[in-house]
């Protein structure tokens, strides 16, 4: 039943322009919708009964600059020391990038290029657990930018706002909604030749939800978190449907007693001024061209099929700076959503040909064509990732199968030059690629720090009792996993499923709980899994989940993962997590969870396996620990410029040989 809220605030933010450094400004072109999205949000805020003390719009519109200290600035007024808000509304509509997984998400605002950062989202939500907030609702309207010309890596992930040193209360939940897709024309359209702004199709959606005009979004009388998601996947896939773009906003809704709309006592006035829809044939001319210059009808089969037909219509340059396409194997292919695009880009070749083009109009078409390129290059970077993903869940279920060696090991599927470790390890199998070794001690436990022939470095936690494989690639490691040395193979084959998705980034808070079903207390024989569980569940702001698996692995006398510890804000000295006793979860979950995955759980002491994160995900959190943290970070962010790319933690020589010295590590084998 939903309830009075004691107190609102809203933090709207729009960023249409990032100050470029040397770059070339289509990469991250100007948006003016951003700003009209954020100023609608704070006006719904302010016919909602939210008081005007209560809103901030910050937008960089009269030359303004959205940076993190004004961020800084507009959380310390909203939500002074020691104030306590029920529901916090936190949208930014602009420029941004997402992580490994599409829920991950990092915010450029105007100085980010030229001061080298971003805002870490995930960061920045575990900074507001301090603030005194019980419910955080999040929209974040930000075109997924994927470094098409430029490795956005390399920018420091910042939360934006200080730290405080407070507790969190014990029921903060989080609802969020993410449009971060893959280019700018998936994000904003706009009448070309217009003065009109343009307007950015997720964030038009939501605000004609909030205001109550989208019926797929109630739940009878009223708008709550689960409804407005419903409503906003349905609504934003139909509206894009009309200007030929394929969107469907992600998120996790999560809690149901803030209301967002009631018929009762909807938002005054009751017929608000919302910015206009565009043309869609207008618009859809500028993104899918004028018929007048129809593409081939089987263009896009030939794209896919002839280097040559691929070459003249994507160009020679396709892919060449994406991080994501390597341009020296097989071109990994483009989903069917991407025929009407690919279509689109023979058509603007083919008018950009015509020697009687006026220069405005080539300029206009231009720019189109950069843009839809871009989304073509996401796309098919997508589909090499969903390729990638699917040799890795083949290659980790082979390694599920159980083995005759009747003892602990990890074994690599890459040349080895040597093993850095506390005690001497022996090479079983005397080969080094693939190789196998264990500690010479049969008892022992810990961390080892394998040094490929290539150069690259990885930690690797060893278990006395568990088989591991580390699958490397050229960016680093791919997958780690564990399984019993004589385990079930169709347990550790659905835990390869898991790791699989981790690369494709589309594994969610709720499909982990499914696959927990499913491996019930295998979870606690893998250790990745958790590790893994322990990065969706942060999402929602999930603590207890996340410790709640702690306390499985201390009943069970094995090892935590770093990455549970450390993201379940869990008391340690370094070595020995402290897990707090954990209520039963009140949390609404889909279908009906097993007991075990929301029973309390007493406190008690767990071993923690690791002295890094395990996956590369968590170093962004580094750089601003909590209290809690503070044994477990002890100056490793300043190892993060080392890290490759991978999925799972790798450092380059310098970085790898200075860390395993730290960890006080001698090179053996």
């Amino acid at each position: 039943m939903a309830r009075a809220l004691l107190s609102r605030k809203c933090l709207a933010i729009g960023v249409s322009s990032v100050e470029l450094v040397d770059g070339d400004a289509n990469e991250f072109p100007y948006l003016d919708g951003a700003v009209v999205a954020a100023d609608t949000i704070g006006q719904w805020a302010l016919h909602s009964g939210f008081a005007a003390s209560d809103v901030i719009v910050l937008t960089d519109k009269d030359e303004n600059r959205v940076t993190d200290t004004s961020l800084q600035d507009a959380f310390d007024q909203l939500v002074p020391a020691g104030t306590l808000v029920d529901h916090f509304v936190l949208a930014f509509t602009g420029h941004g990038l997402t992580g490994i997984n599409d829920d991950t998400t990092y915010w450029l605002l105007s100085d980010s290029l030229d001061q080298g950062y971003s805002i870490f989202v995930e960061d920045l939500r575990r900074q507001l657990y301090a603030y005194g907030i019980q419910h955080l609702t999040i929209f974040s309207d930000a075109c997924r930018a994927i470094a098409n010309s430029r490795d956005l890596r390399g920018l420091l992930p910042r939360p934006g706002v200080r730290k405080r040193h407070q507790p969190p209360l014990a029921d903060f939940q989080v609802a969020r909604f993410n449009a971060c897709q893959d280019a700018t024309s998936a994000f904003q359209v706009k009448d070309h030749g217009a003065a009109a702004p343009g307007k950015c199709i997720f964030s038009g959606v939501l605000a004609e939800a909030l205001w109550g005009r989208v019926p797929a979004a109630f739940d009878r009388k009223i708008i709550n978190s689960s409804s407005l998601g419903r409503g906003l996947r349905a609504a934003t896939k139909e509206r894009a449907a009309l200007y030929n773009l394929t969107l469907v906003p992600g998120g996790n809704p999560c809690f149901d007693e803030v209301i967002y709309f009631n018929e009762k006592s909807p938002p005054t006035p009751p017929n608000p001024d919302l910015q206009p829809w565009p043309r869609a044939n207008a618009t859809q001319a500028a993104s899918v061209g004028p018929l007048g210059h129809a593409a081939h009808p089987g263009v896009f089969k030939s794209v896919l099929k002839d280097p040559a037909v691929r070459t003249t219509v994507l160009g020679e340059s396709f892919g060449l700076t994406h991080p994501g396409i390597d341009t020296n194997l097989e071109f990994p292919g483009l989903p069917d959503s991407a025929k009407s695009l690919v279509e689109s880009v023979s058509q603007t070749r083919g008018r950009l040909a015509s020697p009687n083009l006026p220069n405005s109009r080539k300029l206009e078409l231009s720019v189109q064509l950069a843009d839809e390129l871009n989304v073509l290059e996401a796309l098919a970077a997508s589909e090499a990732r969903r390729k990638k993903a699917e040799g890795l869940r083949r290659s980790l279920y082979s390694a599920a199968k159980p083995t005759s060696f009747g003892e602990a090991r990890i074994v690599v599927n890459r040349p080895i030059l040597r093993v850095w470790s506390e005690q001497p390890v022996r090479l079983l199998e005397h080969v080094r690629n693939p190789a196998a070794f264990a500690p010479v001690d049969p008892g022992y436990e810990g961390v080892l720090m394998v040094e490929f022939a290539d150069g690259l470095f990885a930690p690797v936690w060893f278990y006395r009792d568990l088989d591991g494989t580390m699958l490397r690639d050229d960016e680093g490691v791919a997958a780690i996993s564990y399984r019993e040395i004589n385990g079930n193979e169709a347990k550790t084959g659905v835990a390869a499923t898991v790791i699989s998705r981790l690369l494709t980034g589309d594994l969610s808070a709720d499909e982990v709980d499914n696959f927990a079903t499913q491996l019930r207390y295998e979870k606690h024989v893998n250790p990745v899994f958790g590790a893994i569980a322990a990065y969706c569940y942060d999402v929602t702001g999930d603590l207890n989940s996340i410790r709640r698996m702690a306390a499985y692995y201390g009943k069970r006398g094995q090892a935590t993962p770093y990455d549970i510890v450390f993201m379940g804000m869990i008391k340690n000295d370094g070595k020995m997590a402290h897990v707090p006793e954990v209520p039963r979860d009140a949390r609404r979950r889909e279908g009906k969870p097993p007991d075990w995955l929301t029973e309390p759980t007493s406190a008690g002491d767990v071993r923690i396996a690791g002295r890094c994160p395990w996956l590369r995900q968590g170093w962004d959190f580094l750089s601003t620990p909590e209290d809690t943290e503070l044994p477990l970070v002890d100056g490793l962010d300043r190892f993060r410029t080392s890290l490759t790319a991978s999925v799972f933690t790798t450092l380059n020589r310098d970085g790898g040989e200075a860390l395993a010295e730290r960890w006080g590590l001698q090179p053996n084998l």
